[in-house]
């Protein structure tokens, strides 16, 4: 049996010269293909090239190829080409196709499968680059493009460039970035062409790995419009791997297939008896002639000879020509035939058959012999004097030697065994899936997975904090329809239908109440906003602004969100006309907001000359200045002289909006650990005339000076 890429180089050749046929009365529109080489750089797999006489040729890495080179790729196996060095081409798995070259005119012929050409750099003066197909031809000059040939359907996708071209029957083409063009030829030779916009789905795993690993085609497929965001290396590998294992599955039906239909054959030459025997000399296989069962008498000719299946190609594989001295143009000459060596099988054809692909082969070809014992019999015995046999799923194959090979099969009845009852059908399974905001909650199911039909089933909604259940709908769907659950509240109930479930809920914001609490000042002093607008309620998550008014006699010392201090953060200070206001905000949680301000009645200080002074809460109105009576020292906000052991705690200085403080020449304010100037109005530190050291001062002996509203520290001259 012919493998895989012996397959698809038979229908690749005939298809050659038909497309050859097609396109030669036809003036197209694409460019003369211009380039000076194309080299396979390095494959990957099962990758077979051969002349244009068929005959094989040694593969190797950055290989020269010539006119009429063949090139074809097995499955999950890959082929790279260049360009005069520069122009990227891939050859994806299960493809073929063939380079035309005449003088310095270059063709790549795509005949079957998918191709990868990244063209877009720009050419040398005169140089163009020609893909054709079965029904068109196209100039892909300065273009990105993936190419699929399937019988008479052709598709090009554009990432970069622009392409023209024209159809076997003289239709003109023209695509470029972010488009698809699919050529479909009919019987009666008339083509049809659509032109769609194309998507990162048009376009194979093994397109993918290239823009997941090249920057620049990513830029350009992103650039067309193709979301390359999903595009990475190992996405791209998944999505080739699952290309080639459907590849394969398909290839491995369609070689079982015709596999059958050799088996269902009638060919006494090789369903013979006593041997098989073959030619040599002329390169091609004559019908192998028919033979009789051992010891049944001489081998006779069948009265009616049926087709042979066409053999393996066997001739030898040869090295490619050297750059040195390539071939001559449009000649590619004859390969010199090897000695062959026959075949013989012997076998009982009353108990099985058994058939060799050849019936005489070269040394070192790899040949196959398939076993069929008939119904009641079984293979007992294949031997041979002359060779190894190996064997996989009753198929022997072993490496022709330089000398005439005889394969001996046995066959054996088979004794009855007792029937067994058929296993019982593995029943249906089937899933059921959830649907909702994941932001807001989720929904767990009980048992989950694969589920056979009359499975009881549980499906609870979960809420996340700050919200509740709202509602839950389930539905099978197959049809559209309700599943009857039972059950109250976020937790439902129900029998798996035959067919697939979805269980779909929705969730509410919660909604919790605000109350205030004022000590030290009337209650109008605090107010709550939500969306600026006055609120007793906000919903999880909402920001809540508390507004607190101040005066020269109330001062909001303090406010807290449910007894913590720390939850509400100042935002910002109105002091530009009464009545001053200072903004809080915090962030509704899950439980009801309580918030309690304290005001304090601030001391008023008008004047200051003194070494220290300390007070728990006082503030500055109007223009006041502290000095030292023209000799250094220091005025201590929130602390003793001993600033680092006698610190006193919750000290305060308010400097209202419209006062300054000024601090003299040698003086120094420190303010304590555990004290802070806010400062709404103006803070003037004297600049000495005489020297810097007099400079008034302040330092924060850990404490804080917090600048609000329109609050500002100068230096001034005194």
């Amino acid at each position: 049996m012919k493998s895989t890429g012996e397959r698809i180089l038979v229908f690749a050749m005939c298809l050659s010269i038909a497309m050859t046929a097609i396109f030669a009365g036809h003036k197209v529109m694409a460019e003369e293909a211009v380039a000076s080489t194309i080299r396979m750089t390095k494959t990957e797999g099962e990758v077979k090239v051969t002349d244009s006489s068929g005959t094989e040729l040694k593969t190797t890495d950055n290989m020269r190829l010539f006119n009429g080179n063949h090139v074809g790729t097995d499955k999950a196996s890959y082929a790279y080409f260049n360009l005069d060095d520069k122009k990227a081409v891939k050859l994806d798995a299960i493809s073929e196709t063939e380079i035309h070259k005449k003088g310095d005119n270059l063709e790549v012929l795509v005949l079957s499968g998918n191709m990868y050409f990244n063209v877009s750099e720009k050419l040398k003066s005169g140089q163009n680059v020609n893909v054709r197909t079965s029904n068109m031809v196209m100039g892909i000059r300065g273009t990105i493009i993936q190419t699929r040939q399937n019988g008479d359907t052709t598709e090009i996708v554009f990432i970069d460039g622009n392409g023209e071209g024209e159809t076997s029957d003289g239709q003109h083409i023209e695509a470029g970035p972010g488009e698809k063009v699919t050529v479909q030829g009919d019987q009666d030779g008339s083509v049809k062409i659509n032109t769609d916009k194309a998507t990162i789905e048009d376009l194979g795993g093994f397109v993918w790995i290239e823009i997941a690993n090249d920057p620049d085609a990513r830029d350009k497929a992103e650039g067309a419009g193709f979301d390359t965001e999903g595009v990475t290396p190992e996405s791209a590998k998944d999505r080739q791997n699952k290309e080639e294992q459907a590849n394969s599955d398909l290839q491995d039906k369609v070689n079982k297939n015709k596999e059958d239909q050799d088996n269902n054959s009638n060919n006494d030459a090789y369903w013979g008896g006593n041997s098989t025997q073959g030619q040599t000399g002329t390169g091609t296989n004559p019908p192998p002639q028919a033979v009789t069962p051992q010891g049944q008498g001489n081998t006779v000719q069948p009265e009616t000879p049926q087709e042979p299946a066409t053999p393996e190609n066997t001739n030898p594989v040869v090295e490619q020509p050297s750059e040195e001295d390539p071939p001559a143009e449009n000649n590619d000459g004859e390969s010199q035939q090897k000695k062959k060596y026959k075949i013989t099988l012997n076998f009982d054809s009353d108990d099985g058959k058994v058939k060799s692909t050849v019936s005489e082969a070269e040394e070192g070809k790899s040949v196959t012999i398939k076993v069929s014992p008939k119904d009641g019999y079984k293979v007992k015995s294949v031997s041979s004097k002359q060779v190894d046999l190996e064997e996989d799923d009753g198929k022997y194959t072993f490496d022709m030697p330089a000398k005439d090979v005889t394969i001996t099969v046995k066959f054996e009845k088979v004794e009855e065994d007792t029937p067994q009852p058929e296993p019982e059908p593995e029943p249906t399974k089937y899933t059921v899936t959830t649907e909702c905001d994941t932001s807001q909650g989720s929904i767990s199911i009980s048992p989950s997975g694969e589920l056979t039909a009359g499975t009881s089933v549980t499906a609870t909604a979960v809420p996340n904090e700050g919200y509740s259940f709202d509602s839950m709908t389930i539905t099978n769907t197959s049809d559209n329809s309700a599943v009857t659950a039972s059950g109250d509240g976020n937790t439902k109930s129900f029998t798996m239908p035959e067919g697939n479930v979805k269980v779909s809920a929705t969730f509410k914001l919660n909604t919790y109440d605000i109350a205030t609490s004022v000590s030290g000042a009337d209650a109008s002093f605090v107010s709550v906003l939500v969306n600026g607008e006055a609120a007793t309620s906000a919903a999880y998550g909402q920001k809540v602004t508390v507004r607190v008014k101040m005066n020269d006699n109330y001062y909001p010392k303090t406010i807290s969100v449910n007894g913590n201090s720390e939850t509400a953060t100042y935002v910002s200070a109105n002091t530009g006309e009464e009545p001053w206001t200072l903004d809080y905000e915090f962030t509704m949680g899950t439980a009801n907001a309580q918030v309690d301000v304290t005001y304090v009645t601030p001391t008023a200080i008008t004047g200051y000359d003194s070494d220290g002074w300390m007070m728990s809460v006082t503030s500055i109105k109007g223009d006041v200045k502290f000095s030292t009576n023209d000799h250094e020292g220091s005025i201590f906000v929130g602390t003793t002289m001993d600033e680092e052991l006698d610190p006193m705690t919750d000290t305060m200085l308010i400097i209202f909006p419209g006062a300054t403080l000024t601090i003299g020449e040698r003086t120094t304010i420190k303010v304590g650990s555990n004290a802070s100037i806010i400062n709404y109005g103006t803070i003037k530190c004297i600049v000495s005339m005489e020297t810097e050291e007099w400079n008034g001062s302040i330092v924060e002996a850990g404490g804080q000076i917090i600048n609000r509203g329109n609050g500002a520290i100068v230096n001034a001259e005194g």
